[in-house]
């Protein structure tokens, strides 16, 4: 099977938004609030982006090995810092792991945001027609998130 041809253009995009969140992981004054309010859409969107609809409307193996590629090393690495590096070991500090998202301190709220927002993307699209999935996406995507473990 012959692969596809990676984007130069979008590999330098990927690469300038890494950039900007270690830039504004140390700057806490303005410079940190402009740039979060753009990064993380950009990654969404990248995501999306090189997303395969077709497989990921298709195709349940493609939902699952995402979910495998991106879940295994979180369990892994996540068990690992929570029960030896930080040595708690209480039963909320288990159920914050499976939650993921923000209920952990840190960066890997991404992960299970993302893997949720994948998920709603493929129910959404075998659901509804590709312009309904696009108009609850812009309608839908600055609503309230306390509910899913993105936010």
């Amino acid at each position: 099977m012959a692969m596809k041809k990676r984007s130069r253009s979008i590999d330098v995009l990927r690469g300038m938004m890494m950039t900007f969140v270690v830039i504004a992981h140390f700057n806490r004054e303005y410079l940190h609030d402009i740039i979060f309010l753009f990064h993380m859409p950009i990654f969404f969107a990248l995501s999306g982006l090189l997303l395969n609809r077709t497989k990921l409307v298709a195709e349940k193996s493609y939902l699952i090995g995402k979910m495998k590629s991106l879940l295994l090393p979180y369990i892994i690495y996540l068990t690992i810092d929570t029960f030896f590096v930080q040595r708690q070991r209480s039963i909320e500090s288990l159920v914050e792991v499976i939650w993921g998202g923000r209920a952990i301190g840190g960066v890997y709220w991404y992960i299970t945001c993302y893997l949720f927002t994948i998920f709603i993307f493929a129910i959404l699209l075998r659901k509804f027609s590709d312009r309904m999935v696009k108009d609850l996406i812009l309608v839908g995507g600055d609503s309230d998130s306390r509910i899913a473990p993105c936010g």
